[in-house]
């Protein structure tokens, strides 16, 4: 039997516990053989071995999902004894996989270790809807695509037939490894349907939300401490601009940023050094700009609830990370960056804590500042505004007015 027609033939109304045993013992031979294989399955024949099995546990779990309270609990206690036997199987394939099948300089081995993450993806959002005690299950999931940690891959600007693998590891520790996930996968619907579980759980929520700043503070170590690493720690910062945009919507960010927020700034700080220093990176029009700009997105989508809850401490790091920046790739960059700060902080009334953070940044952010003003990009949400005469935003004037105190705009 077939593991499609095994995942299929499972419903509600024939499911039991022995036909779910039936299909985890089912799976971990498909995985690995009862005989030895006499040389090391290829990258391609390893990710179809395991996407297959991953898909077919995906349709036991969404079968799972409807089944009587009784029967749910019940399946639970045996993912919890027999999940782990199984990924770990998977794991020892992972091992025993030629990797060096990886490297023929084609798009298609990474687009199966992207069908394959999602589906994996998937399986572990089912998890954690299933039932929460099932975090070890979470955990041990990881090395199903500890693949994608190792072989993430990010092409060599000097030389673009070459794959390097990602010199980011990390231990299947629970903070982690929902960072890692997440943070690799956002660009796949898996990735976004953990994140989702994720936080409508209240107690990984929390935890979730730590291991994102983390692993921000993480990466502005590397970076710093190993310059040549930047093009992968780039690579890491876009996908997590994809996070910034879930996390902004749930309280616990927030909470979380008054005690983190720094680290985002610093992420952008990071961003500009990258693209000004080079880190391994050409600085090219319109790399430095592109570069500089997908990093600052994962900042400006969340200025909405950075400037609602922070002091203006974060705005000034955001802002000192643009003067780093060579003007001629990035200044559109800055110009677009800026003009998302101002839009939020005129939505949310909270333009005095943007003035004050615009004190003292570096000349060449308040030339980007004033060319905004002068085009009249930002015309309606600066001129004049006074809220409760506590602040006088612009003029017509090339030039900025920031104060705190509209007395000291004369």
């Amino acid at each position: 039997m077939s593991l499609q027609s095994l995942g299929r033939m499972i419903t509600p109304e024939n499911y039991t516990l022995d036909l779910l045993q039936t299909c985890l013992i089912h799976l971990h031979g498909i995985v690995v053989p009862a005989s030895p294989e006499p040389t090391p399955p290829s990258f391609g024949d390893t990710m179809n071995r395991c996407g297959a099995a991953l898909i077919c546990l995906t349709d036991v779990l969404r079968v799972a999902m409807l089944l009587s309270e009784p029967l749910k609990e019940a399946t639970v206690e045996t993912l919890l004894r027999e999940f782990d036997d199984f990924i770990n199987a998977t794991d020892g394939l992972l091992r025993w996989t030629n990797w060096e099948s990886v490297y023929p300089q084609s798009f298609i081995p990474l687009a199966r270790l992207q069908q394959a993450l999602d589906t994996t993806c998937q399986v572990i959002a089912f998890l954690i809807k299933l039932d929460e005690r099932l975090q070890s299950a979470v955990i041990a999931s990881t090395k199903a695509i500890d693949i994608a940690l190792r072989v993430w891959c990010w092409r060599d600007p000097y030389n673009p037939s070459r794959v390097h693998l990602s010199p980011f590891m990390t231990e299947y520790r629970m903070e982690e490894t929902i960072g890692m996930i997440c943070t690799y996968t956002m660009s796949f619907e898996g990735g976004q349907a953990i994140l989702s579980a994720l936080l409508a759980s209240s107690n990984l929520r929390r935890t979730f939300v730590k291991a994102f700043f983390d692993r921000l503070s993480q990466l502005t170590e590397i970076a710093n401490q190993n310059p040549e690493r930047g093009g992968a720690v780039m690579t890491q910062l876009k996908f997590m601009a994809m996070i910034a945009g879930f996390l902004g919507q749930h309280i616990t960010f927030y909470r979380m940023l008054e005690k983190r927020g720094r680290f985002l700034g610093k992420a952008c700080g990071l961003a500009s050094q990258i693209c000004s220093r080079g880190f391994g990176l050409p600085i090219v029009p319109p790399t430095g700009a592109s570069l500089f700009h997908a990093a600052f997105v994962m900042a400006s989508d969340t200025v909405a609830a950075v400037i609602t809850v922070l002091n203006s401490g974060i705005l000034v790091w955001m802002l000192k990370g643009i003067s780093a920046v060579p003007q001629a790739p990035s200044f559109s960059s800055v110009e677009a960056a800026l003009d998302k700060l101002y839009g939020y902080a005129f939505h949310h009334r909270s333009l005095p804590a943007l003035s004050h953070a615009l004190k003292g940044v570096p000349a060449s952010v308040s030339q980007a500042v004033k060319r905004i003003d002068k085009v009249g990009t930002l015309y309606t949400g600066l001129v004049m505004e006074v809220e409760r005469n506590e602040i006088l935003v612009g003029t017509l004037e090339p030039r900025v007015i920031l104060c705190d105190n509209p007395a000291d705009n004369s």
